[in-house]
C-alpha cells in the first residue's frame, strides 16, 4: 500500500495538469523567479534660475503684484472698502474696466474669495510715448480656487482654470510711480 500512494498522488497531479490543459487552455504556473532587489534612487531636482531683472523691468513686476493685491482686497471687500487706492497702483482703461466689473458685482451682491498670484516670465520696456515708458510683463496668473460668491455666501461663479497666460501693460508716466493700465488674460492655461 506505502508504493501505491506515490503512484497515486503522481497520477493525481498528472491528471490534473493534462486536465488543466484539455478544459479551460490554461497552462500550470512555472516556478516563480525572484531577482535580486536593487535600490532606487531619486534624482536631486534642479533649481531653474531665477530671472535676474534690471532695476526697470523689476518695478513693473512689482506695480503688477501691487495691482494684483489691491484687485483681490477690493474684490473681497467691495461695500466697505474706498476703492480710491486702485489709483496708487493703475491707470485707464484698467481703472474704468474694473470699476464697471465691480458696479456689476455690487449690483448682484457678490463678492470674491481667495487671492491670486502671478509669477512672470518676461518683462521689458516696449516703448515710450507721451504718457510715458511702457512696459509688457508677461507670464502666468494662478487663480486657484479665487471665486465669487453671493451674500449668503453661495458659490456662484469660479475659474474655468487654475491659471491663465497674462500680459499686463504697465506705464512708467515721466513724474510718477508704475501703473498698470491693462491686463489681458489668455483661455489658455499655464
Amino acid at each position: 500500500m506505502s508504493n501505491l500512494a506515490p503512484r497515486i498522488t503522481r497520477s493525481f497531479s498528472a491528471t490534473l495538469i493534462l486536465g488543466c490543459l484539455l478544459l479551460t487552455g490554461c497552462t500550470p504556473d512555472p516556478p516563480v523567479e525572484t531577482a535580486p532587489l536593487v535600490a532606487e534612487t531619486t534624482p536631486t531636482p534642479t533649481p531653474s534660475p531665477t530671472p535676474e531683472w534690471k532695476e526697470d523691468e523689476q518695478a513693473a513686476i512689482d506695480a503688477v503684484h501691487a495691482y494684483i493685491a489691491k484687485m483681490d482686497e477690493i474684490g473681497q471687500n467691495l461695500s466697505t472698502i474706498s476703492w480710491d487706492g486702485f489709483y496708487e497702483v493703475a491707470g485707464d482703461p484698467a481703472v474704468s474696466n474694473m470699476i464697471q466689473v465691480w458696479f456689476a458685482w455690487q449690483d448682484r451682491g457678490w463678492h470674491q474669495v481667495g487671492a491670486g498670484s502671478f509669477t512672470p516670465v518676461s518683462s521689458a520696456e516696449a516703448k515710450t510715448d507721451d504718457r510715458g515708458d511702457h512696459y509688457y510683463v508677461r507670464g502666468c496668473f494662478f487663480v486657484g480656487d479665487t471665486h465669487m460668491v453671493d451674500s449668503t455666501g453661495t458659490r456662484v461663479d469660479g475659474p474655468e482654470m487654475e491659471s491663465y497666460r497674462a500680459t499686463f501693460t504697465v506705464l512708467h508716466p515721466f513724474s510718477g510711480g508704475f501703473l498698470v493700465i491693462e491686463d489681458v488674460t489668455e483661455e489658455e492655461s499655464c
